[in-house]
């Protein structure tokens, strides 16, 4: 089953251009004004055993070698054979949240992880920091489940700035549970 959530979890980290606001059916965030473009990217993948889902990620990001920043907003509805497995082992929860965010900071050689688990307008989640960039920033984000979906929000850069960060994963809001379910 790790394997699985391994899969799915790389999957949620892997466009248009957006306003700094996003209103998705179901959530709200508001992203740093940086003067950087918001690109949209959604993917399908074939999970093995689990059957086809599906992700929708809004990045913004600066790649200038002096000061490389990311934010990111992704979710990602799951199989509901996951979901059945989910429900029937609830302690199983935390190792696919752990996986998420392992997988979304290996893109940017994450290292040197710190959890903590937290709660976000109700829904049970959790939270990490760790190095990227060869140990020269820090990347901080938060995931969690709701409904059939699993959300990974997340902000680094080298070097990060943690209120910055912070006022973005704050931001962010789910606004009717019916809608992501």
């Amino acid at each position: 089953m790790h394997k699985i959530l391994l899969a799915i979890a790389f999957f949620v980290a892997t466009g248009s251009t957006q306003a700094p606001h996003i209103d998705f059916p179901g959530f709200r965030v508001t992203f740093p004004d940086t003067g950087c473009e918001i690109q949209k990217k959604e993917k399908e993948v074939d999970v093995p055993v689990l059957g086809k889902t599906a992700a929708t990620s809004w990045i913004m990001y600066r790649q200038e070698a002096a000061t490389p920043f990311l934010y990111l907003v992704s979710f990602t509805r799951f199989p509901e054979m996951l979901a059945n497995y989910l429900d029937m082992d609830p302690k199983s929860l935390n190792t696919l949240l752990r996986t998420c965010l392992e997988a979304s900071a290996s893109n940017f050689g994450g290292t040197d992880f710190t959890f903590k688990e937290f709660s976000h307008n109700g829904y049970e989640g959790l939270e990490a920091t760790c190095k990227i960039s060869n140990g020269g920033g820090d990347l901080k984000g938060r995931v969690f489940k709701s409904g059939s979906l699993i959300y990974v929000i997340c902000g680094g850069g080298a070097p990060i700035d943690l209120a910055e960060t912070d006022k973005f994963l704050a931001s962010f809001r789910l606004e009717d549970s019916k809608t992501v379910r």
